[in-house]
């Protein structure tokens, strides 16, 4: 398929998903799940071209032209169901990928490549999408030479000033500060713009560039140093950027041991779950793992939240003390049912029971008593059939006085009677 033709098929395939879910101006959490599915097809459609032809300044037009779609889009549907958000970063990394080849290119498709990129940042859509902006412009440092040096400068110029139009510019400003030091970086080296670096430091972001670049020369005590005043007693698990993890990220690099498990198990007691394995395996190379795991464990259980603790007895198997807690709080114990009825029925059932009378006992809508019998009908479905059926009596006993209860628990009832 030539070139102009792909394009214009995604464009008339997209604008078609979007007629077609759209009902009364609005699009709907549903409808632009629908869109994203077509977003995606398209993806493959343009990979498909991609390998049978090569053509790679065609190919970033066409994923380029899907993310501003996708972008647009989140400005007016729905998009709680979080399959925008996918398809979005989906998008994202085939554009990384066509970029990164970029470089091996020659030298037209390098700068075709960099004015498709700045060409793509400048659209109006960005400036909501910021950190999506900062990605574009990321990704076309690389391609910068002193030839195109004044064009990027121009660029970034136009775009802080913009921000500062804004009620909370701060972190636009941050950002692009610190694309415009990899920009000079890019194009006079890191001895030349040290400086530039140094007297930046308290923005994160430049600090964070320094960090690596200290990592990168094997100078972890300065990478240590421009870590710690920023550590701070929260924690934020889901992103990488947070201090802690920068920091756990240099000892690791570093090689020293000791200082990496003893962060590792700092970032675990903050409830990431992730960082369990992390210190399982240190422990394991160290052959101490079981003389620390018991007491470890207790530690979480004393001091993480409650999913944390859950999710670690869950990897560690630890079934007889994921019971003990679901007990102590059954409200999730639903949530287990494909680790615990096999093997511990009696346990799970009865558990099962105490989480529908709390249930019971706090609610006073009919929403919740549908909810009650939902719970009643899983319990019989997986087998607990005479506990769901003592539970039901249980009910009907204490909660005569309600009408609609007694209503939503003939269903089930009615239920009961043919299964």
């Amino acid at each position: 398929m030539p070139a102009p033709e792909l394009l214009t098929e995604l464009r008339n395939t997209m604008n078609a998903a979007k007629r077609a879910n759209t009902h009364n101006r609005s699009i709907y959490a549903r409808d632009c799940d629908q869109i994203c599915f077509a977003a995606l097809d398209c993806v493959g459609t343009v990979e498909k071209y991609e390998r049978s032809t090569g053509d790679l300044i065609t190919s970033l037009k066409c994923f380029l032209y899907l993310l501003t779609f996708l972008c647009k889009l989140s400005m007016v549907a729905d998009t709680s169901s979080g399959w925008l958000v996918d398809a979005v970063y989906t998008i994202t990394e085939k554009i990384e990928n066509l970029a990164a080849e970029s470089l091996l290119q020659e030298k037209t498709i390098k700068t075709q490549t960099l004015n498709l990129l700045l060409r793509e940042s400048k659209k109006e859509v960005y400036e909501e999408w910021s950190d999506m902006r900062h990605k574009l412009l990321d990704l076309a440092v690389p391609l910068i030479d002193k030839r195109s040096l004044a064009k990027i400068e121009k660029l970034l110029d136009e775009f802080a000033a913009e921000a500062e139009q804004r009620a909370f510019p701060e972190f636009d400003l941050r950002e692009l500060q610190a694309i415009r030091y990899k920009v000079h970086r890019q194009v006079y080296g890191r001895e030349n713009t040290r400086e530039e670096l140094e007297q930046n430091l308290d923005n994160d972001s430049m600090r964070l560039i320094a960090v690596q670049e200290a990592a990168l020369d094997g100078d972890y005590d300065a990478a240590e140093r421009l870590c710690l005043p920023k550590i701070r007693d929260d924690y934020y698990d889901d992103n990488p950027e947070d201090w802690n993890n920068v920091l756990f990220e240099v000892y690791k690099q570093s090689g020293d041991t000791e200082k990496e498990l003893t962060q590792a198990k700092k970032i675990l007691l903050f409830s990431s779950a992730r960082y369990w394995d992390i210190v399982k395996g240190i422990c394991q190379e160290q052959n101490t793992w079981d003389d620390v795991r018991g007491p470890l464990l207790k530690q979480v259980q004393e001091q993480c939240r409650q999913y944390c603790y859950r999710e670690i007895l869950v990897s560690e198997k630890e079934w007889p003390l994921l019971l003990e807690d679901l007990s102590r709080d059954p409200e999730d114990i639903f949530d287990y049912e494909k680790y615990l009825r096999k093997d511990y029925p009696d346990q799970f059932f009865a558990i099962c029971q105490q989480k529908i009378m709390a249930r019971a006992e706090r609610s006073v809508k009919r929403s919740n008593y549908r909810t009650i019998v939902r719970l009643l009908k899983k319990m019989v479905k997986w087998g607990g059939r005479q506990q769901a059926i003592e539970t039901f009596w249980q009910l009907h006993q204490l909660y005569s006085d309600r009408p609609a209860m007694m209503e939503e628990l003939a269903s089930f009832k009615a239920f009961v009677t043919r299964n």
